[in-house]
């Protein structure tokens, strides 16, 4: 069971809850073609990138698609919502954040831990690891 942070853009975290993690099946080859094929051709390039591999992205594509490759998945399952923590790093980034700005920078690792999320609610979801 862990927190999970969600990355809202480049300098945003907002924290999800406290989830289960648990490895699942792998998607099929008709789960894999049920995702856009621009989520699919950047996972081909995720792929090749973090495995250096020497093949293209279309033959990587293809392995994908015919089920040589398969896309790990993990199942998440929101367990509940900490409205206490989420607040707690809400007044931590403020804190720091008046701080630093007394001296003239801005904190980023504080700013990854504002949430807007205050929703806890119970959720399973698929979600695909490189």
């Amino acid at each position: 069971m862990r927190h999970l942070f969600v990355g809202v853009d480049d300098r945003k975290y907002m924290v999800a809850g406290r989830y289960e993690f648990k490895c699942v099946d792998p998607l099929s080859a008709a789960e894999w073609a049920g995702i856009s094929e621009e989520i699919r051709r950047g996972y081909c390039k995720t792929t090749k990138r973090k495995n250096k591999d020497p093949q293209s992205i279309a033959q990587i594509h293809h392995a994908y698609d015919t089920g040589k490759l398969k896309v790990p998945c993990v199942l998440l399952s929101c367990l509940d919502f900490n409205e206490k923590f989420h607040l707690e790093l809400k007044a931590k980034k403020d804190i720091t954040l008046s701080s630093s700005n007394k001296l003239g920078h801005h904190s980023r690792k504080r700013e990854r831990e504002e949430s807007h999320n205050t929703e806890g609610t119970q959720v399973n979801h698929k979600a695909r690891i490189s």
